[in-house]
């Protein structure tokens, strides 16, 4: 009788284990996904206004240093990243349809999220809010159908920035972004194959 409940109480443990193991696993995909969704998102931002003329030399700069002085310990977002962020969206927006076929007014930030002008947001006391602008999800749900974006966005950005930087034609990218997905290699992994 102590044995079978022992082996009881080791399938629910198991059970239980598998359960918070593919809720993390799910969880980081999801989160990796809206990230990606996001930094495509800034960098066609970033690409239409300064590939366009519309900002200066040191805008990218400019922004990164404000970026950090108004939301102190943010990380991810120096001048350096923003440029890499405008590179993914140059690099994979031809390649990814689905990511981008949103038709949304000019003006906006792409795909997933969209900026609400200041003038319509209203703060907790019923007053205009002045002077910000918010970004907001658009759902989503053609993404979790479309298994070549699933493996685009199950991947990191470093895994992406290292694959544009190395990979020059677009199969090749894409090549490298299933085996990646498929395969789940690290960064390192992903450097030595494509002989870095």
């Amino acid at each position: 009788m102590t044995q079978n409940i022992t082996n009881s109480y080791a399938h629910a443990i198991k059970s239980i284990k598998q359960a918070i193991l593919r809720s993390r696993y799910q969880a980081a995909l999801l989160a990796n996904r809206e990230m990606l969704m996001l930094y495509f998102s800034i960098g066609e931002y970033i690409s239409k206004n300064s590939r366009e003329g519309k900002w200066g030399t040191n805008a990218i700069e400019v922004i990164s240093n404000q970026l950090q002085k108004e939301l102190p310990g943010l990380r991810g977002f120096s001048a350096t990243n923003l440029k890499n962020m405008r590179l993914f969206f140059e690099a994979w927006q031809n390649a990814i349809p689905d990511a981008t076929n949103r038709q949304l007014p000019t003006d906006d930030l792409q795909n997933q999220f969209h900026l609400i002008p200041s003038n319509q947001l209203q703060n907790s006391y019923n007053e205009p809010v002045v002077d910000e602008i918010i970004i907001r999800q658009i759902p989503s749900d053609e993404l979790d159908t479309n298994q070549v974006l699933n493996r685009f966005v199950s991947i990191g950005f470093t895994h992406h920035i290292t694959i544009i930087n190395n990979a020059q034609e677009e199969k090749e990218r894409l090549f490298y972004v299933e085996q990646c997905a498929t395969g789940f290699w690290s960064v390192e992994k992903l450097k030595y194959n494509l002989k870095i």
